[in-house]
């Protein structure tokens, strides 16, 4: 916050930032979920399943999950503090 911001404007500040954190998390998670439907199509086009492939795509899947548990778990520690400092 600027100085001079009052606990308002730093909410409303802070709020706006946990609003496109979780925004960011959602289209994180349509990504994923689209990413794994393509797979599952692409995979059931195929006759076989190639072992290297699966497991580069499920190391995707991991990344994207934790980079939206990440986004998630920052923004429940913004809101956390700043519920203790408007608390004082």
């Amino acid at each position: 916050p600027s100085p001079g911001a009052t606990i308002t404007d730093a909410y409303a500040s802070a709020m706006s930032e946990v609003g496109a954190r979780v925004q960011s998390a959602n289209y994180l998670s349509e990504v994923s979920t689209t990413v794994a439907s393509d797979s599952e199509a692409s995979r059931a086009g195929q006759s076989g399943v190639n072992l290297d492939e699966e497991a580069s795509r499920l190391m995707q899947f991991q990344q994207s999950y934790q980079a939206a548990a990440k986004v998630l778990q920052t923004a429940q520690t913004l809101f956390d503090e700043l519920m203790r400092i408007a608390t004082r």
